[in-house]
């Protein structure tokens, strides 16, 4: 896991979290593979990334688990739908 912080004007603080892990989280294994049935390889592998990058920024996803889940679903399939 890297993580990029980035100081901005005003003296906010700007972090990305990268992961290219490429694999399931081990911890969620069962919704990660569920939520990946109908991508591809490559998208699968993408949104295993976002999803473990997602979950290290230390944000509370508890009660927006599912919610983060359907979003990457669902950018994994705008950007196969772009690129096609």
């Amino acid at each position: 896991m890297d993580t990029h912080a980035v100081e901005l004007p005003g003296g906010h603080v700007l972090n990305r979290f990268y992961s290219d892990a490429k694999r399931p989280r081990p911890e969620s294994y069962r919704e990660d593979m569920h939520a990946v049935k109908e991508m591809t390889e490559d998208q699968s592998q993408s949104f295993f990334s976002d999803v473990i990058a997602g979950a290290e920024s230390g944000e509370d996803f508890t009660s927006h688990g599912l919610l983060l889940v359907q979003i990457c679903v669902q950018l994994q399939l705008d950007r196969s739908f772009l690129l096609d």
